[in-house]
């Protein structure tokens, strides 16, 4: 039970330091991470305006001609998926950078200036970063869950081996015997407690989460 507390202390503090990186570049001067970038097209046609936009909430970057084009709602020329993805800076010169997606395609974008890269690189990876945080946390829930049902499980087959042996107990010739009652009161005692702390831990869980969320 320790080591379960432990777990979900460090789990905070882990979700909080990841929020306090995102909202760093999220705030109320800066609600959103958008702006105009070079992006690389082809060799013919070589790097190109584009208006691009971040949802950090679904972890998407779409880009457009022009940042009208956003503004009157038409569709994006293009989107690229960030959860999984790396950022990288290039060694090329000190305006360039790359997105390499977790589908494997590599989008290449240049910034006004060297200040401007870092900004959208450090505010890129906060995302990603906490896109990665929500991965994580929904896959220990549902283990967290899969433990619970485990349990509970193992709790009734406990459950039903206790009424068992108090119904031989009391059945047999013995049933005022100081040991065999000894016995029947202790396997009661231990599997009431059983059930107690199964509920305490789920109460806990759900209390923790709700402090995590």
């Amino acid at each position: 039970m320790k080591d379960f507390f432990s777990f979900c202390k460090k789990f905070k503090r882990n979700k909080t330091r990841k929020m306090d990186n995102l909202n760093k570049v999220l705030n109320t001067t800066r609600p959103v991470v958008s702006g105009l970038l070079h992006k690389y097209t082809n060799v013919v046609k070589g790097f190109q305006l584009r208006y691009c936009k971040v949802d950090a909430e679904n972890g998407i970057l779409s880009y457009y001609l022009c940042e009208n084009n956003e503004e009157i709602g038409n569709s994006p020329r293009g989107v690229v998926k960030l959860i999984g993805a790396l950022i990288n800076p290039s060694d090329e010169d000190s305006r360039t950078f790359t997105i390499n997606s977790s589908a494997g395609d590599i989008i290449k974008l240049k910034a006004n200036d060297a200040k401007a890269r870092q900004e959208w690189v450090d505010a890129l990876r906060a995302v990603v970063e906490n896109l990665s945080s929500q991965s994580r946390s929904t896959k220990e829930h549902l283990a967290t869950y899969d433990c619970f049902i485990a349990s509970r499980k193992q709790l009734q087959e406990t459950e039903s081996c206790n009424a068992e042996l108090s119904r031989m107990i009391e059945s047999c010739d013995f049933h005022t015997d100081k040991d065999f009652l000894l016995m029947k009161a202790l396997s009661a005692a231990t599997t009431s407690t059983l059930s107690q702390a199964l509920v305490y831990l789920q109460k806990y869980n759900d209390s923790a989460r709700n402090e995590l969320y």
